[in-house]
């Protein structure tokens, strides 16, 4: 609740306890609902960047935040509206799809360091391991991003993307290389490519 401090003055249904229904609950005529889901996104970003925050402080206490190869990421982003579906277990849209990787490690990866190449989330654990000295080309289906965060380049790839919700019988994969999409949402409907 103390983060709830952007919408203040909301006074519809949406109460940020169940994300599940929120098509239901969400009155597509009134503009005040779709600006209370921001908000309420917001305050959880607001949540965890306190308590990231935190974390970092406890590593920089204890003497070891500047040894510590710190990662930031996440497994899904959001939709609000922006195709007609709220959440994240609808669609394979880029809102859902791009998501922050933060990487944190002075003397391991130069500050400030930023990467436009599209990667995947199946890349942080061999990259993690390259960095440790552990990686193999060929263990892992990822590849280490080491390269691009010190300022190289890696052939551009087509990665996984998928999507399998219950909740509106959705079952559909794909691949992505950072231009073009293709995807086969069910048995029986082929492929089909999004520029």
């Amino acid at each position: 609740p103390e983060h709830d401090v952007f919408y203040p003055d909301y006074t519809g249904e949406v109460d940020g306890r169940d994300f599940r229904h929120l098509n239901l609950v969400v009155d597509p005529d009134d503009p005040k609902d779709l600006d209370r889901i921001i908000s309420l996104y917001d305050g959880e970003i607001r949540f965890t960047d306190r308590n990231v925050a935190a974390l970092l402080g406890i590593l920089s206490r204890a003497g070891r935040l500047d040894d510590t190869l710190v990662v930031f990421t996440s497994d899904h982003g959001e939709e609000f509206s922006e195709h007609g579906q709220l959440g994240h277990k609808n669609s394979l849209f880029e809102e859902v799809l791009r998501v922050p990787l933060i990487m944190r490690w002075p003397g391991g990866i130069p500050a400030g360091t930023r990467v436009p190449e599209m990667t995947s989330i199946i890349d942080i654990a061999p990259t993690i391991l390259d960095y440790l000295g552990e990686w193999e080309e060929g263990d892992y289906w990822g590849r280490s991003l080491r390269p691009l965060l010190e300022g190289g380049r890696l052939e551009r790839r087509w990665t996984p993307i998928e999507l399998t919700s219950r909740f509106v019988n959705l079952d559909a994969r794909g691949a992505h290389d950072g231009r073009a999409k293709i995807l086969n949402v069910g048995p029986g409907d082929g492929m089909l490519l999004i520029d």
